[in-house]
């Protein structure tokens, strides 16, 4: 037995059974963005996960899927959406949200008709999972290709990381003593979006960043992160209305950012991809003042105030 199915066996001795979550991913992978869904869970199961998240590959498996529905607490489904929004772009239905979209008639995914069907037999045969949700990724392109297009595969990260993230949501209540063991597959998928980042940096010259303080880490994952990212060349201190911290990580273009008010209240925690950070750019009408005052500087004007004292 390895030591991940070691941990995830003596912890659910020690307090019970902890909530199945089947995270499934739907969709065609040689259909191009069809299968995004497959990419997402594929991802997954190469990170390290808390126990009781399973990544299943669910393809076009459609009414075969039912035995696993009946096993599971809880499901997350990850497919290719389709609302007409921007590709690229993700979103998570609950319940609620589901079911309130898809009694409008609207279409959510590209395989809507398969998931009413099989969540109404599941409903019949009285194994619906206690909790559903769908994590879709707006498509760009739906044609005979395995692969994705730019905007989607961008998006990978970041569904990784929302997808680990809620199911961390759902078991919150009987998860917190696996926090330490959860915080490995959130720094993974965090490093995940980092390179998504990176690479849009590069091909794209837009930058980006992610806001650490909207998200569920512990002081420990946080400090695994940063030794992760190592450390760079640069490194800079800034007091203006507080204090700003700005430290470049052991890969060039990405920023570790910290910024405090004036009683030392961390206000923002930051990991910026960019050339240069975005506080460290001077603004134009503060260069042109600049510019009017810089003739003061000079000897001659030095001189000229001598002389007129």
């Amino acid at each position: 037995m390895d030591s991940r199915a070691a941990f995830s066996d003596a912890t659910a001795t020690a307090s019970g059974k902890h909530q199945e979550v089947l995270v499934l991913g739907l969709g065609n992978i040689l259909l191009g963005d069809d299968g995004v869904g497959v990419h997402v869970v594929r991802r997954l199961a190469a990170a390290a996960l808390p126990p009781g998240l399973q990544p299943l590959d669910g393809g076009t498996m459609g009414f075969r899927l039912m035995d696993v529905f009946a096993k599971s607490d809880a499901i997350l489904l990850v497919d290719a959406l389709q609302l007409g929004g921007r590709a690229g772009t993700i979103r998570l239905l609950e319940t609620d949200a589901l079911n309130r979209h898809v009694r409008r008639g609207g279409r959510v995914s590209a395989h809507e008709a398969g998931l009413i069907d099989l969540l109404t037999l599941a409903r019949l045969e009285g194994c619906t999972p206690a909790r559903v949700a769908l994590l879709g990724i707006e498509t760009q392109r739906i044609d005979w290709d395995e692969a994705l297009s730019p905007p989607v595969t961008e998006a990978l990260p970041a569904a990784c990381r929302l997808a680990i993230e809620t199911v961390l949501e759902w078991q919150q209540g009987g998860m917190t003593e696996l926090a330490s063991f959860a915080d490995d597959g959130l720094v993974d998928a965090l490093l995940m979006e980092v390179a998504g980042l990176l690479a849009r940096l590069i091909s794209h010259g837009e930058s980006g960043a992610i806001d650490l303080r909207g998200l569920p880490l512990s002081s420990s994952c946080i400090g695994d992160l940063q030794r992760r990212l190592g450390t760079g060349e640069v490194s800079i201190q800034l007091a203006a209305a507080g204090r700003s911290d700005i430290h470049e990580t052991g890969f060039p273009g990405v920023w570790w950012t910290r910024h405090a008010d004036e009683a030392g209240r961390v206000i923002a925690l930051l990991i910026e991809v960019t050339s240069v950070p975005g506080i460290l750019l001077a603004d134009a009408a503060d260069m042109a003042q600049g510019l009017q005052r810089l003739p003061a500087a000079t000897h001659v004007a030095a001189h000229d105030r001598a002389r007129r004292a």
